[in-house]
């Protein structure tokens, strides 16, 4: 007698509905959708896909699944009738009908995994968006969760090439910021892999570690550790590897108090850049000349010459003597500032940079 299937949304899924949306569907919906639909597919144990992320390989292309498992991504077949050869030793029949009520069991499991993720899906959107999908001879929805969801894409996402590519930029110009979590840069990464995959112009495991890589190295903190990951044999420099190594890198510099230097400084160069833009917009400004209009009559034209440098020549002859005094004091803590902070990155990497203590 089979056994009866769970209630998966009931039971092990972290949602049992997803956001009902009736007009046409956004790429803000819809990805709001997929990741609240990996999140239930997670929920619920299996040994296929590498054993450790559910069923979530239902839910992304194999390229996006192969960051986070280097397992392959094979889907069981249903398994067939069972047949046992004529003599078949009885211990031998019996692992043969083991083995085959598994992989049944498994089969069995995947589909309706799959189909209770469906169902979320159909009930969430307005059918006139998902009825080029129906099957007219069943009237049923006969694809892979997946497939669905990158028709929704496709169709509704509107992700153009022009799109993936201002994205693409914007995360090469972004910055390592020592005051937010690491995980925050990672999932900015990650958010683009999701576009990527979702316009159909999925990103190699390496390309995600790369730009994760070249934006450690612009900030000038991680040398020694990118040195120790350039070491790495080429099959463990994986995406989830570049997690939990930088994850360490950071929490390590936390600990000597590297990072806090760090924003230290960025902090003390901003407030002086603020404080010099300050200063010369209040003070490089001299009062007007009173010009009567019987004088101006008598005044002889100007030679033209260069406007910014005329202008640049008058503003500084014009500035009182304790305005320079200051800025000068703030150009001269400026540039003591970066000498420290050179200092100190360069004890750090070879290793003499001191911990705060407990």
């Amino acid at each position: 007698m089979a056994e009866a299937t769970p209630d998966y949304r009931k039971t092990l899924f972290e949602t049992s509905t997803l956001p009902v949306v009736t007009d046409e569907p956004t790429f803000e919906a819809i990805r709001k959708w997929h990741n609240m639909l990996k999140a239930n597919a997670m929920k619920v144990h299996t040994s296929l896909f590498g054993g450790q992320h559910g069923y979530l390989a239902l839910l992304l292309d194999p390229a996006d699944y192969a960051l986070i498992s280097p397992a392959a991504v094979v889907r069981p077949a249903h398994p067939g009738p069972l047949l046992i050869p004529g003599g078949t030793t009885q211990h031998m029949a019996m692992t043969m009908k083991d083995a085959h009520k598994e992989a049944l069991r498994i089969f069995r499991e995947i589909n309706a995994v799959e189909a209770a993720l469906q169902q979320m899906l159909v009930e969430a959107i307005d059918p006139i968006y998902i009825e080029a999908l129906r099957d007219r001879a069943t009237n049923s929805i006969n694809l892979p969760i997946f497939d669905i969801i990158q028709y929704l894409y496709d169709t509704y996402g509107d992700i153009t090439p022009e799109t993936l590519e201002e994205e693409r930029e914007n995360l090469i110009k972004t910055d390592y910021d020592p005051n937010l979590p690491i995980d925050i840069l990672f999932s900015k990464i990650e958010m683009f892999t999701d576009l990527a995959s979702a316009g159909r112009s999925p990103i190699s495991q390496k390309q995600s570690v790369d730009f994760a890589y070249n934006i450690f190295r612009k900030s000038g903190l991680f040398t020694r550790y990118l040195i120790k990951w350039d070491n790495k044999p080429t099959l463990n420099k994986t995406w989830t590897q570049m997690r939990v190594d930088f994850r360490k890198a950071v929490k390590e510099l936390r600990k000597t108090g590297a990072l806090e230097v760090k924003s230290l400084h960025a902090n003390l160069v901003r407030d002086i850049v603020s404080g010099v833009q300050d200063a010369f917009s209040n003070e490089f400004r001299p009062p007007s000349p009173f010009v009567s209009p019987e004088m101006q009559d008598s005044i002889p034209p100007l030679q033209q010459t260069d406007e910014s440098t005329l202008d640049s020549t008058i503003q500084l002859n014009a500035m009182p003597t304790d305005t320079i005094q200051t800025l000068q004091a703030q150009i001269q803590q400026l540039t003591l500032a970066v000498q420290n902070m050179q200092n100190n990155a360069g004890n750090f990497q070879q290793g003499n940079f001191q911990g705060r203590g407990r």
